[in-house]
């Protein structure tokens, strides 16, 4: 009952980041803010020890603390994290990644995102074209496969 409670007080969260408020990113997709886990609907972040992987968890840093949060949870994952479309007032996080080659589109969870899916996918293939962050490899490795182990590439 409590973990409902939390995430449908979520749902309407709109916060400017106080002095004293918790926020911990643990990578490019996944953040704690006041002891709720937060993992970023819809996109792949590169893991902590993979290439652009310190940029991307950087990035979301400096996002956070650029004006309002507005989290928009959308479901619960195996791990107790609260699956959201996060907003730093009307910039939609995932999309502002994704845009700057700092996560993928996350192919097999695009489906939560049907809102956005379209602006997500444009955003990627902006990076692409213009060869931004990750893209900047010839063959980056997306953290799915990165995370399924050996062979890895630097």
């Amino acid at each position: 009952m409590l973990r409902i409670i939390t995430i449908l007080a979520l749902a309407h969260l709109l916060v400017a980041l106080p002095a004293h408020a918790q926020l911990r990113i643990s990578d490019g997709d996944t953040l704690t803010l006041n002891r709720e886990r937060i993992r970023l609907a819809c996109i792949d972040a590169p893991e902590s020890d993979q290439p652009y992987g310190p940029q991307s968890a950087a990035r979301l840093r400096d996002l956070l603390g650029t004006g309002s949060i507005r989290v928009q949870p959308l479901a619960t994952d195996r791990y107790g994290r609260s699956i959201a479309k996060l907003y730093i007032g009307e910039t939609l996080v995932q999309e502002a990644l994704v845009r700057e080659g700092l996560a993928w589109v996350y192919p097999q969870f695009l489906h939560r995102c049907p809102t956005t899916a379209t602006r997500l996918q444009n955003a990627q293939q902006t990076a692409q074209q213009h060869r931004l962050g990750l893209w900047a490899d010839p063959h980056p490795i997306p953290p799915w496969v990165w995370r399924s182990g050996p062979p890895r590439r630097r």
